[in-house]
């Protein structure tokens, strides 16, 4: 591992497989996405809705997965209910989502590869760290302690609260006011190209993590990031 001043890390330490140029050295703060990212629950979601829809005899749209990624999961539900005309109210649709994924955060989601060793290697190394999730907090905060991992998070901020989704840059500023650091210094680490199109809009260096339910979105992806990490697991050897 690299010397990197105290309280930051240096990007080389993630191995990454690409650095793009005028990428920062190093980080002092990182601001993580929680799905996709840090836990494998994507193949949860992407099935959630497809699911919910054939139980009422109805075929989804291929488009809505793309479409539910930019959006709040109440405006998911707002959305599927217009939709395809359900005659349940958005609440109760809402509610529908919040059922089908209390189990998988409570119970299945696993971290992904590799996480647990690099969230101990920055809070080793003096990184602040926060997340910034669409997913709606009585999900993930539970999810983080059974996880192991929500010590090394200053706190955690979600869409539904601050009242818009990633398409807008407010839950990465909540989450920069929180952790003090450098703009310029504090990374945002995502999955998902409409997110990364919205940190690199307001400023912020992003690290992107690859999730094969993004591998349409890849080049772009790779192209619009600061860095690029395959897995955190490749920090393991």
């Amino acid at each position: 591992m690299s010397n990197a001043t105290p309280g930051t890390f240096h990007i080389a330490d993630l191995y990454p497989t690409r650095v793009n140029p005028g990428a920062p050295e190093a980080f002092s703060g990182a601001i993580f996405d929680l799905d996709g990212t840090l836990v494998d629950s994507m193949d949860y979601w992407d099935s959630l809705g497809p699911n919910y829809l054939a139980e009422r005899g109805i075929e989804s749209d291929p488009v809505d997965h793309e479409n539910f990624k930019t959006l709040t999961l109440e405006e998911a539900a707002v959305y599927v209910k217009d939709k395809y005309g359900l005659p349940e109210s958005a609440d109760e649709v809402y509610d529908a989502i919040m059922d089908g994924m209390r189990k998988p955060y409570l119970e299945l989601i696993p971290l992904k590869p590799g996480v647990a060793h690099m969230l101990n290697a920055l809070d080793a190394a003096g990184v602040r760290m926060c997340i910034a999730t669409a997913s709606e907090k009585e999900l993930v905060v539970p999810a983080l302690d059974r996880l192991g991992i929500a010590h090394h998070f200053q706190d955690v901020y979600t869409c539904p609260e601050v009242g818009v989704s990633k398409s807008q840059p407010d839950v990465f500023e909540w989450a920069l006011r929180e952790l003090g650091t450098p703009r310029e210094t504090t990374v945002v680490i995502e999955d998902s190209l409409h997110a990364i199109e919205t940190a690199k809009r307001a400023g912020f260096p992003v690290i992107a993590v690859h999730e094969h339910t993004a591998a349409h979105n890849v080049d772009e992806i790779e192209e619009l990031s600061d860095a690029v990490v395959a897995s955190f697991a490749d920090m393991e050897e």
